[in-house]
């Protein structure tokens, strides 16, 4: 920009042409064509850079003195470029035009600010893109696992999916016990017949243990979950690519990055909850409850034994033949590597 008949004014660069400008001079001074006086009949067309300067105080074409350690170079209407700070500025040229002309300025650093980000955000999508999509395949294979337990235990155990859930995860066995109460007939007349005691029944809900990780019989698909993420970290990055970053096009940006990092968190909390679930304290527990529970019938009890080779998880020997004590290994991997991958997908940038 030498000459006035080079200046293109910011507001009609591209997005690119304002990746690549110099908003910011390390030192005024090596810039060509700088004059020292003000032209007479001239006026600012526009602010082309901003510097600062801590090392010394830098000459300002209008106070002629070393006063400014920080200021702008100016595109004159003659075609010169001066130095000159932002009080001087203001005197020399009008506050309106002056002001102006920084805000134009600032308009377009703010644009190549957001365009820098942007595609700071973008390289982070598409590494977290990168990282989740190796959770697919360890996902797919445990889906498999996920509709077996569900369907068995909806199968055999009606009800224990939605006992599970309204209790916490606890269970107990509900026993009937008798008592002997007065009558509650005392004081009719005496050719009464009815017997002035009465047994009545009381019922006694009495702990058994703890399930963990029940909620993973939610059904909620951890890999339907991780692809409902996948999808809006793809819409994130689509968008950014785009150049959509204005202030609406951010916020829509921006909600789509947090569902999509939802969606994502709550497909590894499913399956933290499924590797807590398959553990053999909990076959215990389960194994004591279908015991007790005189609401399950033989069938059921006998199908107890083969739940866990339902799953295809072996039953270790056990004394007590109703008693579910499978072995895990090679069931699920562990999920510490899956949510090492995670964390690189939990921050959430300032979109």
């Amino acid at each position: 920009m030498s000459a006035l008949s080079d200046f293109k004014h910011f507001k009609h660069f591209t997005d690119d042409e304002l990746t690549k400008y110099e908003f910011t001079v390390d030192d005024p001074r090596d810039i060509e064509g700088l004059v020292w006086t003000v032209p007479k009949d001239v006026t600012i067309v526009a602010l082309l850079h901003r510097y600062i300067f801590p090392s010394e105080k830098l000459n300002c074409i209008v106070c002629h003195e070393a006063r400014h350690h920080s200021g702008g170079v100016a595109l004159l209407s003659d075609g010169s470029k001066c130095l000159i700070g932002n009080d001087c500025g203001r005197k020399t040229f009008g506050k309106e035009l002056w002001d102006q002309r920084i805000s134009e300025f600032e308009k377009a650093q703010n644009r190549r600010e957001l365009l820098d980000r942007s595609a700071q955000i973008y390289a982070d999508v598409a590494s977290q893109l990168k990282s989740a999509q190796q959770l697919e395949s360890s996902y797919r294979g445990y889906a498999h696992l996920q509709k077996a337990t569900i369907d068995c235990i909806r199968k055999d155990y009606r009800r224990l999916i939605h006992d599970l859930h309204e209790s916490g995860g606890q269970l107990g066995i509900t026993a009937r016990k008798s008592e002997i109460v007065k009558d509650a007939f005392r004081g009719l007349s005496s050719s009464s017949t009815r017997s002035d005691k009465l047994t009545r029944s009381a019922y006694e809900t009495q702990p058994i243990g703890r399930i963990r990780g029940y909620r993973f019989l939610s059904g909620k698909s951890p890999l339907e979950l991780l692809r409902d993420g996948l999808s809006g970290l793809r819409a994130v990055q689509e968008g950014l690519a785009s150049g959509d970053i204005n202030d609406q096009g951010r916020k829509k940006l921006h909600r789509k990055y947090d569902d999509a990092r939802q969606a994502m968190i709550a497909s590894a909390e499913v399956y933290q909850q499924a590797f807590v679930f398959h553990q053999t304290a909990n076959y215990k527990v389960l194994g004591e409850w279908l015991n007790q529970n005189e609401e399950c019938d033989l069938e059921a009890r006998l199908s107890a034994t083969t739940f866990a080779t339902r799953l295809k998880v072996p039953p270790a020997r056990a004394e007590n033949s109703w008693c579910l004590i499978p072995t895990l290994d090679g069931a699920l991997d562990s999920p510490s590597s899956v949510f090492e991958l995670m964390d690189k997908i939990w921050p959430s940038p300032a979109v």
